[in-house]
Parts: C-alpha cells; sequence; structure tokens
C-alpha cells in the first residue's frame, strides 16, 4: 500500500472518530466556545442601590452581617470622621443585602442573569459605572430611574475603573473635612464625586481591591500628570484623591464589597458623595462590588513576576 492510499485511510478513520468524540449540540445554544477573560483581567459585578435616607435596615440591619474587620483599625476611623462605612461579606449575599437589591425583580427583568449565584449582572452599562479611559467607555443606560443598576466590568489588573458616585456634576460641593483643628470647610465648583476601584491579582487566586474616593472639580484644563515615570500632557478637570482614605481588602471570588455613608455625618465627605435626592425624596446609596471572576494562573503569574522584576531592575 502507497503513502498516499494510507494517508486515505488515516483520514478516512479520524472522520468516523472524531463525530463521537465531539461535544453534542444543545439546541438554543451557540456551538462557539465563550471567549475567554484577559490572564490580566477581573470581573468585577458592580451594584448602585438607592434607599430611602435613614432606612433602619440600610444603616443598622445590614451593617450586623457585614464584616468591617478587614478594614485595619485606624482606616476605619479615618472613614468614620469621614461619613464612610466599609464593610466585607463572604460566602452567599446576607438576607438584608440581598433583598435590597432586589433581586428577584432584577432577574424576572433580565437585569441580573441568575439569582442563585448571587450576583451576576448584565454586560449593559450603568451611568454610574464606567471605564477608567471616558473617551472610550459606553455608557448605554440601563434603566437610571431604577432604585438599582447594576453592571458588569472588567478592569485590567493594576489599573484603576471609575465608579461615579454623583449623578452629574453640581455648581457647588461644600464638604467638612476633619483636621487638627476640628472640621473645616471644603468648597469644590463644577464638582462630581467618585470612586477608583483597582484589582490586583495575587498569587493564591484573591483579588486586592483598592477603593479610593476623590473628587473632580473646576474647569476643563491642560495640565500635566505623571504616568509611568513620564509626564504627559491631558486635558480634564482637577481631581482631589483622598488617600488617606484609600481601603485595600484581599477577596475571593464571589465575595463582597459594600461602601456606603454615615447619616449621622452631615456634611462630610461620605454623606456628600453617597446621599442624593429623587423626585422630592431623600435617599442615600450603596455601592456592592463583587469579585465575579478571575483568571488565575500560576505560571502566569509566575512569567509575570519576573518580568516585572526585569523591567525595574531596568530602570
Amino acid at each position: 500500500m502507497g503513502p498516499r492510499s494510507t494517508a486515505l485511510l488515516v483520514l478516512a478513520a479520524l472522520a468516523l472518530v472524531l463525530p463521537a468524540c465531539a461535544e453534542p449540540h444543545i439546541a438554543g445554544r451557540s456551538p462557539l466556545r465563550r471567549p475567554r477573560m484577559s490572564p490580566e483581567t477581573t470581573a468585577l459585578d458592580v451594584f448602585f442601590a438607592r434607599v430611602p435616607y435613614g432606612d433602619t435596615e440600610a444603616n443598622e440591619t445590614l451593617w450586623q452581617e457585614l464584616d468591617e474587620q478587614p478594614i485595619p483599625i485606624a482606616t476605619r476611623r479615618r472613614l468614620a470622621d469621614n461619613g464612610l462605612r466599609v464593610g466585607v461579606a463572604a460566602g452567599r449575599l446576607p438576607v438584608t443585602l440581598e433583598r435590597m437589591l432586589e433581586l428577584d425583580a432584577l432577574t424576572s427583568s433580565g437585569v441580573v442573569a441568575d439569582a442563585s449565584a448571587d450576583v451576576a449582572v448584565d454586560d449593559e452599562d450603568s451611568p454610574e459605572v464606567l471605564a477608567d479611559d471616558a473617551l472610550t467607555a459606553n455608557r448605554t443606560t440601563v434603566d437610571p430611574n431604577a432604585r438599582v443598576t447594576g453592571r458588569h466590568v472588567q478592569c485590567l489588573d493594576g489599573e484603576a475603573c471609575l465608579l461615579l458616585a454623583n449623578d452629574h456634576h453640581v455648581d457647588e460641593l461644600h464638604v467638612l473635612m476633619p483636621g487638627e483643628d476640628g472640621l473645616r470647610g471644603r468648597r469644590f465648583t463644577q464638582a462630581q464625586g467618585s470612586f477608583d476601584v483597582t484589582p490586583t491579582r495575587l498569587s493564591d487566586g484573591r483579588v486586592r481591591l483598592r477603593l479610593l474616593p476623590k473628587i473632580t472639580h473646576g474647569a476643563l484644563a491642560n495640565r500635566f500628570e505623571s504616568q509611568n515615570n513620564f509626564s504627559a500632557l491631558v486635558a480634564g478637570q482637577q481631581s482631589e484623591k483622598f488617600e488617606q482614605l484609600a481601603v485595600e481588602v484581599d477577596l475571593a471570588a464571589g465575595e463582597v464589597l459594600v461602601v456606603a455613608c454615615d447619616v449621622d455625618r452631615q456634611g462630610s465627605l461620605g454623606h456628600r458623595l453617597l446621599t442624593t435626592e429623587r423626585d422630592g425624596e431623600r435617599q442615600q446609596k450603596l455601592i456592592v462590588v463583587r469579585v465575579s471572576q478571575t483568571q488565575h494562573d500560576p505560571l502566569l503569574d509566575a512569567l509575570l513576576r519576573d518580568a516585572k522584576r526585569t523591567e525595574e531592575a531596568a530602570e
């Protein structure tokens, strides 16, 4: 038997065997394999929930179910002085938070894909969430008038995603800030509050989330900013970052970070960022960030660490 005949027999045998090994196609489901996330990406589910101002569940019951201990006590004190509270939920969502996020209603409307997975939001954008590059961000609205909005967002490792705390810019924002001599007032014009959330993947598969409150303000102008050890000319507003209030917590996939204000600290940073008024009703906001998925690969992580050390040594 010649080489040509042998090759034809092999091809014929493969044609008989491969269909039996192929994964059966399920009606209504695409036969294409779902694309994998970038190995340097962390997927986050972000919810914004608005509740009546002074709501007992939001200000008391919820915090009996959340854990504030992962936040260092010195940081918790600074947060409290500035009207902010941060807590963590591991495992299944606390019952109170699940109720406040209206998961049943969101599931039936299609915004949440699977309530049994605790939190899983659609890939549509909410007006409160956008990528760090605002020029390329898709800002399609889910429903700006809904009490609960959510978005599935993918953040590059070490890169900040921007969570808008205020719905829009305000002409003047007055904030009471604690100082050595007591409270002092700060005035910001054309201001909008937000939070930078930056994920960093850890070697054990968890993610370190860094949450940083900030206020952008003032007129649009060109200015120099430091980027990767170089100065770059950028256009935009000034940004006041409150580094002393930055929070870092390590979360596994499925664990949740909750940010809220202390309604007793009126005029504070937290109070200004996380309270609003809609249709004559005074409301307060909760920000819920859940680590949805990480691409943990120990070999790739080791290669990335080696590359980073080489780059730092070269500098």
